[in-house]
């Protein structure tokens, strides 16, 4: 499922593909708190796009914590998946080899946020 938020079905409508069957045109920001947040949201800014087998993910509006990184195909299914611990204003290093070309979502969830991002794939 899109996010690869099957645990939190709340956020998409099983329709949801079928009705935005373009959805890599898009950046998304989800908050999975109830109470307001008192830190910035979340930005990503990811670089380069399109990628060869490495990419970098610049974070801003954060505070120093551990993200979790799931890297979605069209089909909704995850490829890859990892956290990484960011110090804030320090770029993250992400190495996929062996990658297909195409349109990929990556999906960033911190600890009050959850974003989408469209990557390219060279």
């Amino acid at each position: 499922m899109l996010f690869g938020l099957a645990s939190h079905p709340q956020f998409l409508g099983k329709d949801f593909f079928q009705t935005y069957n373009n959805f890599f045109d898009f950046e998304c920001l989800v908050n999975t708190d109830d109470t307001p947040s008192i830190s910035e949201p979340m930005e990503v800014m990811v670089f380069p796009n399109p990628f060869q087998s490495e990419f970098h993910i610049k974070l801003s509006g954060t505070e120093n914590q551990e993200i979790h990184i799931d890297l979605l195909n069209i089909q909704g299914q995850i490829l890859f998946s990892q956290s990484k611990q960011v110090l804030q204003g320090l770029p993250i290093e992400i190495i996929i080899p062996g990658l297909s070309s195409g349109m990929y979502l990556l999906v960033i969830q911190g600890k009050h946020d959850i974003l989408a991002k469209k990557v390219v794939k060279e």
